[in-house]
């Protein structure tokens, strides 16, 4: 038995890479690294105390 969040789960999915022409886990995937390189220099690079980079202010 499918669940209604699996089957509305998979629409979001297929509906993503037909608007960007990539996937979601993909995208997801890519902004979590990002994240991740950010805030491990942060404190290298001037932002302060465990700060993320000013851009990634929306995660």
């Amino acid at each position: 038995m499918v669940s209604r969040s699996e089957v509305d789960l998979l629409d979001i999915r297929q509906e993503y890479k037909r608007m960007y022409g990539r996937s979601l886990y993909t995208d997801i995937t890519v902004r979590k690294d990002m994240y991740k390189w950010c805030t491990s220099n942060s404190e290298r690079v001037g932002w302060g105390g465990g700060q993320s980079h000013p851009a990634l202010s929306i995660v």
